[in-house]
């Protein structure tokens, strides 16, 4: 078990949520290439712009189905 990754509920390769808000913000925002060049910019963060693309389509999926 690793105590950092169960702390902030997340695994492997996986983003955390605060993180992810922030992709979907800016991923929702412009294209995903711009996405991922400000959240280098403001965060200091590599995420590749498939992960970017990923992550926003399932929270938008989410919303629908809310």
């Amino acid at each position: 078990m690793r105590p950092f990754s169960h702390a902030a509920r997340i695994h492997c390769r996986d983003y955390s949520r605060t993180i992810q808000r922030k992709i979907v913000d800016f991923g929702a925002d412009s294209s995903f290439q711009a996405a991922a060049k400000k959240i280098h910019e403001h965060y200091g963060i590599d995420v590749p712009e498939s992960s970017i693309r990923a992550i926003t389509l399932e929270h938008a999926t989410c919303m629908q189905n809310d």
